[in-house]
């Protein structure tokens, strides 16, 4: 998982600007070289459940085709 507020936010966390609420997946590599620390124990750690949404429309073959491959990670 990435967006522009989280990559934003680690990287003012990395400069010393405060803490940041991050998905571990941005920040692993940064907290193994030493660059971040936790802020907690892991038991602080805020699941997280991810929603995907489409139009009821048709969309791009692109778009579809992803589509495709969400419905069928979710059939397994």
């Amino acid at each position: 998982m990435n967006s522009v507020l989280a990559s934003t936010n680690l990287e003012m966390a990395k400069e010393g600007q405060g803490v940041a609420f991050l998905p571990l997946s941005l920040a692993e590599s940064d907290i193994e070289l030493g660059k971040l620390v936790r802020a907690g124990e892991e038991a602080l750690d805020v699941p997280v459940q991810l929603v995907i949404y489409r139009p009821r429309s048709r969309m791009s073959p692109h778009c579809e085709a992803f589509w495709l491959k969400v419905v069928d990670g979710n059939a397994n």
